[in-house]
């Protein structure tokens, strides 16, 4: 746990320390926001539904940026051969760079707290909606950047690792409006919290995603190494 919290740390440290990335969480949730306030006057209701939906399309782009160059450039600085050498496993690599992306995800969605704050004072939205909101969308966050992790642990190519999680992502978003197929779609379960619905199976289900493609992705890493 120590060595995951060391390399989770190393990696958040590479976002706050880059001035790209304050510049980056801070447009997404601009953007978001922009749109989702161009249409809250016109709709008059204090309701952050909408919100979560730009977001998400947003973060399908966002994200593949983040995570397409989380290996690349471990390679490219001649780090990834120091850090086979070391004593660090490649399942405590590969959670240590999610918790630590994990992190700074987490930190962009904060970014629109005061967006919440302002719909309290303006309206009478329900608490426990914008509470599942934002725990839906940390979810759904949460599951794109492990399968960012994953494409990128594929390819050396950035540019190719951010086309085909971007693809992927939209696919899935794509999903959410295809009848037989919505239920295989994270943006759908995502969006049962915030409509106030805290469904079992679908945090089971967001939770077993996790695990399984950072568990490929572990897995990928040990045949490399081999």
């Amino acid at each position: 746990m120590k060595k995951i919290l060391l390399i989770a740390k190393k990696e958040l440290q590479s976002y706050f320390y880059n001035p790209l990335g304050y510049l980056s969480a801070g447009t997404v949730i601009l953007i978001a926001t922009w749109l989702f306030l161009n249409n809250l006057f016109k709709i008059n209701q204090a309701d952050m539904t909408p919100y979560w939906g730009t977001v998400g399309y947003i973060l399908s782009l966002f994200v593949p940026a983040m995570t397409m160059s989380i290996f690349a450039d471990e390679k490219k600085n001649n780090t990834w051969e120091i850090l086979k050498t070391l004593p660090i496993k490649e399942d405590e690599i590969v959670w240590g760079k999610f918790w630590g992306g994990a992190g700074f995800l987490l930190f962009t969605i904060l970014l629109s707290v005061p967006l919440a704050i302002t719909l309290c004072f303006i309206g009478k939205p329900q608490i426990g909606l914008i509470i599942g909101g934002y725990f839906g969308i940390i979810l759904l966050t949460f599951s794109y950047l492990s399968l960012g992790i994953l494409i990128s642990a594929l390819t050396d190519q950035a540019l190719v690792a951010f086309l085909i999680t971007s693809v992927i992502l939209i696919l899935n978003t794509l999903m959410s409006q295809v009848k037989y197929l919505s239920d295989f779609s994270l943006n759908v379960r995502s969006a049962t919290f915030g409509a106030g619905l805290l469904n079992i199976m679908d945090l089971f289900f967001f939770i077993s995603w996790i695990i399984i493609i950072n568990q490929i992705t572990i897995l990928i890493l040990k045949s490399k190494t081999k």
